[in-house]
């Protein structure tokens, strides 16, 4: 029945079973309903079970473990009103004061993030996004990965596009100039420009992390053997009363910009990096080489991303095709399951 959901208590009642019920919307909307009204509830109930339960009984196809990859969950198409308080329960856990732990706000995050791929919203929640864009990648994700066309959001690329802030995300940047302006083109200064920021950023993280790796040898060095010997440490070595048990500090962790281009790698001592490191000498030399191609696969890539109807993008993409690249278009084929586009491809 559509109403078997009124209260909190009712869910407890199904809670266990309701993933194995035929699906109703109404149903849905009420457990949405429910997280909703209740989020700032002082009684005592589970908003990360309420979720859990929206994201099982929402499910169309389960997700399916392949060969090389693995198809994601297809969920129902929910309506917008549901979107929007799933959107809200999404805000509410990067508030200053929230009432649940912040690891059962990291988990509802995270399951929210997933609701919402794909998902419109209105033009309230999606001027939220664009306000706290740098909160969060998941926020980030949310907007530049947003499935309609959305003058908020349009608004908000507009404002930031020359902002080294989103220079790895360069290309869905562009898809957002073009759902406004179909003759928009990125230009090789600004390519130039996110390639150099992009260098004097990772040059600056593999800096900060050997000061980094530096302290925590000397601290390790240092004050591990102390601190692992009980007879050599003073129990108010540091004022706490009694030291632990045994001090070695933890390994910094280098993050690298993620970029669209292979990446020429030096010899670097991997059991340290934890990964390749770049030759910039090399990379420099490839980037400014390859600039004309990289600035295709740009637009390539940027009106496949784009808002833009089938038949606009298909225009475009034939426009925009080169002999060299002709790997990338046939991956934006599929990705589009154009068969007009594929055909036209064969005959080139």
């Amino acid at each position: 029945p559509d109403d078997f959901i009124k209260t909190y208590k009712d869910f407890l009642r199904v809670r266990d079973v309701l993933p194995y019920y035929r699906y109703n919307p109404r149903v849905l909307a009420s457990l949405a309903d429910l997280l909703d009204s209740l989020w700032y509830s002082k009684e005592r109930i589970s908003r990360l079970s309420l979720l859990t339960s929206i994201k099982q009984y929402g499910v169309k196809v389960k997700a399916v473990r392949e060969y090389y990859s693995r198809a994601k969950a297809v969920l129902h198409p929910f309506p917008i009103e549901t979107n929007r308080k799933i959107c809200r329960t999404f805000q509410r856990c990067f508030d200053m004061e929230i009432l649940i732990s912040r690891k059962q706000a990291e988990s509802i995050k995270v399951i929210c993030n997933s609701l919402l791929i794909g998902a419109p919203l209105s033009a309230e929640e999606e001027q939220w996004l664009c306000d706290n864009a740098d909160k969060s990648p998941m926020i980030l994700n949310r907007i530049l990965r947003y499935p309609v066309a959305s003058p908020v959001i349009s608004a908000w690329a507009r404002i930031h596009y020359y902002s080294h802030r989103y220079s790895e995300r360069r290309t869905e940047m562009v898809g957002w100039m073009l759902d406004e302006n179909l003759d928009f083109e990125i230009d090789e200064q600004t390519l130039i420009a996110d390639f150099e920021y992009l260098n004097k950023k990772d040059k600056a993280a593999i800096r900060q992390f050997d000061e980094e790796w530096e302290a925590k040898e000397i601290m390790d060095t240092e004050l591990g053997p102390l601190l692992g010997d009980p007879e050599k440490r003073s129990p108010d070595l540091f004022g706490f009363g009694r030291p632990p048990a045994s001090y070695y500090s933890d390994e910094p962790v280098l993050e690298l910009s993620r970029r669209p281009y292979r990446v020429p790698l030096r010899a670097a001592e991997f059991s340290k990096y934890k990964t390749g490191l770049p030759d910039f000498n090399k990379l420099r030399d490839a980037f400014y080489e390859d600039l004309q191609l990289f600035q295709n696969r740009t637009m390539l890539w940027a009106i496949t991303y784009s808002r833009l109807p089938l038949p606009v993008k298909e225009k475009l993409l034939k426009k925009q095709y080169m002999p060299s690249t002709v790997n990338s278009f046939f991956s934006i084929c599929k990705c589009l399951k154009s068969v007009r586009l594929l055909k036209w491809l064969s005959k080139q």
